[in-house]
């Protein structure tokens, strides 16, 4: 082997968001992607495949000249996605999966992101206390239950 060729990858999760911070990370984005699933986390977020495809052409629009990129679209799934809705995407062409989840936090403010993870991870902790608890009374039990109180017979074997 005299040579090793490395395509770009794909980027398979990418937050591009719009206006001034899509023009701001697409072009780096093309330098070390070829393609890239685009997250639907606008305000609103991407629902139908008409909404996908009007963002898709503000994408190729801010691309660098000359750039050979592909954005592979996504619609945020809500309740209320019909099954025709993803019917029109798979036929476009332009859509390629779905994505769900909470839209606020993917454009949340940072404190509010900070705010959730510390009540996240003290949540976590409340819970690994009684797990530690609990896991020390269920041996403590476990002795208990274990522990033989009275003999019920005793025999002895002899040749």
């Amino acid at each position: 082997m005299d040579s090793l060729e490395i395509v770009k990858p794909d980027d398979w999760h990418l937050h591009l968001r719009d206006g001034a911070a899509l023009r701001a990370v697409l072009p780096d984005t093309v330098l070390r992607f070829a393609r890239a699933v685009i997250m639907p986390s606008l305000r609103p977020p991407v629902v139908t495949t008409a909404l996908a495809l009007e963002y898709r052409s503000r994408i190729q629009a801010a691309l660098p000249a000359g750039a050979k990129f592909l954005p592979l679209m996504t619609l945020y799934l809500t309740d209320n996605t019909a099954p025709e809705e993803i019917a029109r995407a798979r036929a476009s062409g332009a859509v390629f999966a779905v994505a769900s989840g909470t839209t606020e936090i993917a454009t949340a403010h940072p404190d509010a992101i900070a705010g959730g993870t510390r009540t996240t991870f003290a949540a976590a902790a409340v819970l690994i206390v009684v797990a530690l608890a609990a896991a020390v009374r269920s041996r403590d039990i476990a002795r208990r239950l274990l522990t033989p109180r009275h003999t019920f017979a005793k025999v002895s074997i002899n040749d």
